[in-house]
């Protein structure tokens, strides 16, 4: 007890109960404040009086203090978390949770009273009592006779320490079908406001939950009134739903959107609906808000509006301010339409983006400017939902002035005002003038000239006039008239854009088009045909057939080609017996005859010359060896009359043997010697003239007999390897050989080597890359307790040199940061290297202890060396050993009978135990004599578990170990693959 200004220094006296009790004084008192320490008295219950003085004061004390200290009864039960109410039609009454309730057979009298305000006692019946634990809980049936109304439930025990009582006061009974108002909110919302100028009114979304009320209504079905005014009900949401009959169980929750209104004070709103009798009511509290103005003022800043009308508040909550610099500035995103008449009463549109402004009447809108300027009408404003201040999209639209007859292009100016900041975007609306007096002018026509045609078809024009008025969209296309040749004016067949200079059309006319001009016509419908123009069309004589490309355009001397050539401007009737012959002129002037296999129309739709494409194949013989040094070829084909079309073509001399690719690219180290041999891999080499150019058909007899090899080479001894088979297909060759065994990772270079023969030197290909890649690190076990010492084996493959244990360092990584934490205890490396073909490292490894449970990052470097590197890496995860934090029931006869209720079993509390979902999850065993598990109860960090307790080995007394172990099946642990078998710790208590 600390107490101001009490005689110091000095001795003092303590009484508690009238009696002195041993004290003393802290030696951090002083003349100020004395800390004073003593002991209570057992035995005593109540509020017991204390009195500490000088202990030279002499009675009456004029320096004593006193005060009362309220002594418990350690043994009373205690509710814990105690139901608050029910409905009377419910058959029991909610579960009683009770701690220190006395054990079975310890008490004479168990009654539990239901008290009633007026003094009326219910007396329940109880049934037999169930316990968990130390917990007891009471299954208590409702007394027939309860009503509706509030109650205090009396517990009553009594044991041989007498009567004990404990009460649940302010127990609600209620009906459990009617409905009612379970919760609402908003309790308190804001009356109207004024910032910068503006009368705000504000509405607020209120919500109310019932209970019992009727379902699947319609919003329309539900009426809110707020004293005479209908409120509008903006959501109902049936949140459960139940049968008619289920007690107190529908929930639907009825979301109101509050009026404006002046005056404060609290008001009733009633909800009703079809099917109930009485209206529910709660009250909500309307209270002037903050003074905004006054606040915002007060920072520098402005009054947020529109956050405060989205989302009302009373509080004086600085986030409704803005800093005059947030607000954002508009822009003009889309402008439709984008002109009009200079008389005016255009409807314009526009798509505004950041426009601070949420009424038509905030807007002002203004064409020109200077002594020009007229004034446009805002026909209205429309935000999307979340629009702000700092952000908005929405449409505007406008009816623009009348103007002056000669104006063009005009700015106009929209703008806005939030308090005294100011908003402004621009956008600019052509005003268009009336035309007259003037003829048709063709200003550009596409295509400024045409080839003949034999045949009549559609012919397409893009026409760009001048001298017609600007047509407004849509476009229709009667508005622009057009003759082509000796036609009739028809309707163009499509509009494209039209201006205040020109208006784009295309027209389609089927005509036959012979070689010398071509005559167009056209006017616009609006000023009459007398204003027509004419224009003349070039129509020129069809080409002559050209070759448009050929694939391929290159090829190898000692091969035949198949080419496609691509030829136009030939008849459309083109085909096959049309062409008589094709050769071709080497560069060394040799001449081929070339066979022509097809001709194939790949314009179907041309009826004409100009327009036609075909598709001609033929295939080239190889060469003769006076011309196998390649060079240009020109190809030719020939009709009745002579030469029709020709092309070029390169022939490649022979080329040097060429690797294509290989499969596999890998092979895994050996990780047993006796398994060598399953680790190799056949691999397949595809290659191109080897041993040389041009041997094909023969490529496979002289690779075999020039010695073929496949030499395979890391560092400075390379191993040459016989191939298993050769094959040849169109001379090209696949070597398949098997890659030698090797135990260290890494890659080698592969080349082919064909040796001399006769005129032909010794070959050998480019090298690749082929890659020996050592198997995943094994660990055992994965995991291990925070306490460290887990004696851990890692086993690593494909290692260049195994290090000594003195060079190898174990470091300990925090899984997210890479911190290093700790390091591991090295306690042997062993060199497991068999017969120069296996590289394993063994690492026995006893685990250090870590602060907390997780998975970290083991990082295996060698340190030894000149320059540290890694090794390997591998994840670990720590957890915390699991220990027995409580047991019921601690000893037992050699039988196993116990005290507990079923004379049978015991219960312990296990903490950091993993949470089991069966009993077979664990192996519980007494000494060496397994036990079952009766019941469990998984909570955060362990479980509560009761088991039976077997009679003892021999039926001999003493003291045996409990022993608790999971054999539940654990998750993948993280970096694992899923269907992989994982070594783990036990997971063992025992007490």
């Amino acid at each position: 007890v600390q107490i101001a200004y009490l005689s110091y220094p000095g001795t003092v006296l303590v009484t508690f109960g009238g009696e002195e009790v041993t004290s003393s004084v802290h030696p951090s008192s002083n003349k100020k404040a004395s800390l004073v320490i003593f002991n209570t008295r057992a035995g005593l219950l109540g509020a017991i009086p204390v009195v500490i003085k000088p202990k030279k004061c002499q009675d009456p004390c004029a320096d004593q203090v006193q005060f009362a200290f309220e002594s418990l009864d350690a043994t009373v039960p205690e509710l814990l978390a105690p139901p608050s109410g029910m409905a009377k039609q419910q058959p029991k009454l909610p579960k009683i949770t009770l701690e220190k309730f006395p054990a079975e057979g310890t008490y004479s009298s168990l009654l539990v009273t239901m008290v009633a305000s007026d003094k009326t006692e219910l007396a329940c019946t109880v049934q037999p009592v169930d316990r968990m634990g130390d917990l007891t809980q009471l299954d208590v049936l409702t007394p027939a006779a309860l009503v509706e109304g509030g109650y205090s439930v009396r517990i009553s025990v009594t044991d041989s320490g007498g009567l004990k009582t404990v009460s649940i006061e302010s127990f609600v009974v209620y009906d459990g079908l009617a409905a009612k108002v379970v919760s609402y909110g908003p309790a308190m919302v804001p009356t109207v406001a004024s910032a910068g100028g503006r009368l705000l009114q504000l509405q607020s979304r209120v919500s109310a939950t019932m209970a019992n009320f009727p379902q699947d209504l319609s919003l329309s079905s539900v009426v809110a009134t707020l004293g005479a005014d209908n409120v509008r009900v903006l959501q109902v949401t049936d949140l459960v739903k139940c049968s008619a009959v289920a007690i107190d169980c529908n929930r639907t929750r009825v979301t109101l959107l509050a009026p404006a209104l002046a005056s404060p004070g609290d008001k009733t709103f009633s909800v009703s609906a079809p099917g109930m009798s009485t209206p529910l009511t709660f009250a909500i509290t309307f209270e002037p808000p903050c003074d905004f103005q006054a606040l915002c003022a007060a920072k520098s800043q402005l009054v947020n509006y529109r956050r405060l009308l989205d989302a009302p508040t009373i509080a004086c909550d600085p986030a409704y301010c803005i800093k005059a610099a947030d607000i954002s500035a508009p822009e003009i995103l889309r402008v439709s339409p984008t002109e009009g008449f200079v008389v005016g009463g255009t409807l314009v549109t526009l798509q505004v983006a950041g426009l601070p402004a949420f009424s038509a009447a905030d807007i002002k809108v203004v064409a020109g400017e200077g002594v020009t300027k007229a004034f446009g009408e805002v026909v209205s404003l429309t935000q999307e939902p979340g629009s702000s201040l700092t952000s908005s999209k929405g449409e505007l639209i406008l009816r623009t002035p009348a103007v002056d007859a000669l104006s063009e292009l005009v700015e106009f100016t929209v703008s806005t005002k939030v308090d005294s900041e100011s908003r402004s975007a621009k956008f600019f609306f052509d005003y268009l003038p009336a035309l007259s007096g003037l003829t048709t002018l063709f200003m550009q026509v596409s295509p400024a000239s045409m080839y003949e045609t034999t045949e009549s078809d559609t012919v397409s024009l893009a026409l760009s006039l001048g001298s017609v008025p600007r047509l407004a969209r849509p476009f229709v296309l009667s508005d622009i008239m057009v003759k082509v040749g000796a036609g009739a004016y028809l309707a163009v067949s499509k509009i494209t854009s039209s201006d205040r200079v020109s208006t784009t059309v295309n027209v389609e006319a089927t005509t036959t088009l012979p070689a010398g001009t071509l005559s167009i016509s056209a006017y616009s419908v609006s000023r009459g045909v007398a204003t027509a123009s004419v224009h003349t069309v070039t129509v020129d004589a069809s080409p002559a057939p050209s070759v448009v490309g050929a694939y391929p355009s290159d090829g190898s001397t000692d091969l035949a080609h198949t080419i496609a050539v691509t030829v136009q401007y030939v008849p459309p009737a083109f085909k096959l017996s049309d062409l008589t012959s094709a050769q071709l002129v080497a560069s060394q002037k040799g001449k081929y005859p070339v066979e022509i296999l097809s001709v194939e129309n790949k314009n179907t739709k041309c009826k004409h010359t100009y327009c036609s494409l075909f598709e001609v194949k033929v295939r080239a013989p190889a060469l003769n060896t006076t011309d196998n040094g390649g060079g240009a070829a020109r190809f030719s084909a020939h009709n009745a009359a002579g030469a029709m079309f020709s092309w070029n073509f390169t022939y490649v001399a022979s080329g040097k043997p060429e690797v294509l690719g290989f499969s596999p690219k890998w092979q895994k180290v050996v990780a047993d010697a006796a398994e060598a041999a399953a680790t190799e891999q056949t691999v397949t080499i595809f290659l191109r003239n080897f041993p040389r150019a041009g041997c094909t058909g023969t490529c496979k007899a002289e690779a075999e007999r020039r010695s073929t090899r496949v030499r395979f080479t890391r560092g400075a001894t390379p191993v040459d390897v016989t191939p298993s088979s050769i094959t040849e297909t169109a001379g090209m060759l696949s070597i398949h050989v098997v890659a030698p065994a090797r135990g260290v990772s890494g890659d080698e270079t592969l080349t082919v080597r064909a040796v001399a023969d006769g005129d032909n030197a010794l070959v050998e290909t480019g090298g690749f890359a082929f890659a020996y890649v050592a198997p995943p690190r094994s660990v055992s076990p994965v995991d291990g307790s925070v306490a460290g010492g887990t004696l851990v084996t890692v086993k690593a493959y494909g290692i260049d040199a195994i290090p000594a244990q003195s060079d190898v360092l174990v470091s300990i990584n925090d899984g997210t940061t890479e911190t290093v934490l700790s390091s591991a205890n090295v306690l042997a490396v062993t060199d497991n290297t068999q017969a120069g073909l296996v590289a394993e490292m063994t690492l026995s490894l006893s685990m250090p202890a870590v602060a907390s449970a997780g998975v970290f990052t083991c990082r295996v470097k060698l340190v030894g060396a000149s320059t540290e590197h890694l090794i390997t890496d591998f994840l670990f995860e720590y957890f915390i050993a699991p220990v027995v934090s409580k047991l019921e029931q601690g000893d037992a006869t050699v039988t196993g009978q116990t005290a507990a209720t079923d004379g049978a079993s015991t219960a312990l509390r296990i903490s950091n135990f993993p949470a089991i979902a069966s009993g077979a999850d664990v192996a519980v065993t007494f000494a060496s004599v397994a036990s079952p598990v009766l019941a469990y109860v998984n909570f955060k960090g362990g479980v509560w578990l009761q088991v039976r307790v077997p009679p003892a080995v021999d039926l001999a007394p003493g003291v045996v170990a409990l022993t608790v172990q999971f054999t539940g099946a654990e998750p993948v642990p993280r970096g694992g693959v899923a269907g992989d078998t994982y070594v783990r710790a036990p997971k063992v208590a025992s007490v």
